[in-house]
C-alpha cells in the first residue's frame, strides 16, 4: 500500500511537472520528480523522458488494479478454494446476471439444494481438518516438552559431573598436596593457545603501532608536499602578476612611444597637406585672377569697339538727315 501510495504520489508530481515544462518556453528545466533532487534537463529531452515515465506509472498502476481486480473475482468465483466474503462486501446489494434468473422453479431449486450440499460438505470436512490440526499440534507440543526435559537432564548431569571433578581427580587428597597436579593435554593446549593469543595480541598492537607511526610520518610528508606545492604555486602567481605588471609597463612605454611617432608622422604629414592645399590654393587663385582679368579687358575692349562702332554709325546717320534736311531746305529755297 505504501509503494501504491508512492507510486501514485510520483505520477502526481510527473504530471505536475510535464504541465509545467509545457507551459513554459525556457530552453532548460528543472526536475525533481524523477531522482528526488532537481536536475537540469533541455526542454525536449525533458518532456520526452518524463512522457516515458508517466506512461510507465500509468502502466504500472493500471495493470496492477486490473491484476487485483482479477483477483478478486477468482477469489469470489472459488478458483482457489472455498473463500468466505467479508461482511463489508455482504453488505452491498449485487445485482444477479440476468441468466441466473432464466429456467425452472425445479431448476433453481436442484442449484440451490447443490451448492446447499457441498458447503455441508466443505464445512464438515473443514471441522475434520480442524481436528487433525489440534491432534498434530498436541503431538507437536509433547516432542517439543520431551526435548527440553532431555536436554535439561543433560545440563544438569554435566553439571554434577562438573561438581564431582575435583574428588574423583584427588586435587585435595594428602598424598598430592605436596605437588602440582599434572596438568592434562587440554589444558596444555589451552595455555599454549593462550600465550599465543597474547603474542599475536602483542604483535598486532606493535605492528599497529608502527602502522601508525607510519600513517603519520605519510601524512606529515604529504602535509609538507602539500604546503611546498601550495607555496610553490603562491610564488609562481607572485612571479606571474609581477611579470604580467612588467610586461604591461614596457607595453605602455612601447606603445606610447608608438603612439607618439605616429603623431608626430600625422602632424607631419597634416602640415604638408596644409602647406601643398595653400600653395595650390594660391596658384590657382592667381591663375583666375591673371585669367579673369585677361578676359574682363578683352570683353571691356570688345565693348568699346562695339560702343564706338555704335557711336559712329550713329553720327554717320545724323550727319546724313542733315544734309538730306539741308538739301531739302536749299531746294525748297531755290523755288521760292
Amino acid at each position: 500500500e505504501i509503494k501504491e501510495v508512492h507510486s501514485k504520489r510520483t505520477l502526481s508530481m510527473v504530471d505536475a511537472e510535464l504541465h509545467a515544462i509545457y507551459s513554459s518556453t525556457d530552453e532548460s528545466v528543472m526536475i525533481s520528480s524523477l531522482h528526488g533532487f532537481e536536475t537540469i534537463f533541455k526542454r525536449e529531452d525533458a518532456i520526452i523522458t518524463l512522457e516515458s515515465e508517466r506512461n510507465r506509472r500509468v502502466a504500472t498502476i493500471a495493470s496492477t488494479e486490473v491484476i487485483n481486480g482479477i483477483l478478486e473475482w477468482m477469489l469470489e468465483g472459488w478458483y482457489f478454494g472455498e473463500q468466505h466474503t467479508p461482511k463489508s462486501i455482504k453488505s452491498k446489494e449485487v445485482d444477479l446476471p440476468a441468466f441466473s434468473l432464466r429456467g425452472s422453479l425445479a431448476d433453481k431449486a436442484l442449484n440451490v439444494q447443490i451448492v446447499s450440499n457441498t458447503n455441508a460438505a466443505i464445512e464438515r470436512a473443514a471441522r475434520s481438518n480442524d481436528k487433525t490440526n489440534e491432534s498434530i499440534q498436541a503431538i507437536e507440543t509433547n516432542i517439543r516438552y520431551g526435548m527440553f526435559c532431555l536436554t535439561f537432564m543433560y545440563f544438569r548431569a554435566l553439571h554434577h559431573v562438573r561438581k564431582e571433578k575435583a574428588i574423583w581427580c584427588g586435587h585435595h587428597d594428602m598424598v598430592s598436596m605436596w605437588r602440582q597436579p599434572p596438568m592434562s593435554d587440554e589444558r596444555k593446549k589451552m595455555i599454549e593457545e593462550q600465550k599465543n593469543i597474547q603474542f599475536r595480541r602483542a604483535r598486532i598492537e606493535y605492528s599497529m603501532d608502527k602502522a601508525r607511526k607510519g600513517e603519520e610520518k605519510k601524512w606529515r610528508k604529504e602535509e609538507r608536499e602539500r604546503f611546498e606545492k601550495t607555496k610553490y604555486r603562491w610564488w609562481d602567481a607572485k612571479k606571474k602578476q609581477a611579470d604580467q605588471r612588467l610586461a604591461i609597463t614596457v607595453q605602455r612605454a612601447f606603445r606610447g612611444h608608438l603612439g607618439r611617432k605616429v603623431a608626430k608622422l600625422r602632424v607631419m604629414q597634416r602640415v604638408e597637406h596644409d602647406s601643398a592645399n595653400a600653395l595650390v590654393n594660391s596658384c590657382a587663385l592667381q591663375i583666375s585672377r591673371v585669367w579673369r582679368g585677361h578676359r574682363g579687358r578683352m570683353v571691356s575692349k570688345y565693348i568699346r569697339k562695339e560702343m564706338a562702332d555704335f557711336l559712329l554709325a550713329l553720327r554717320e546717320e545724323e550727319a546724313r538727315d542733315e544734309e538730306e534736311e539741308y538739301a531739302a531746305m536749299q531746294s525748297l529755297l531755290r523755288w521760292k
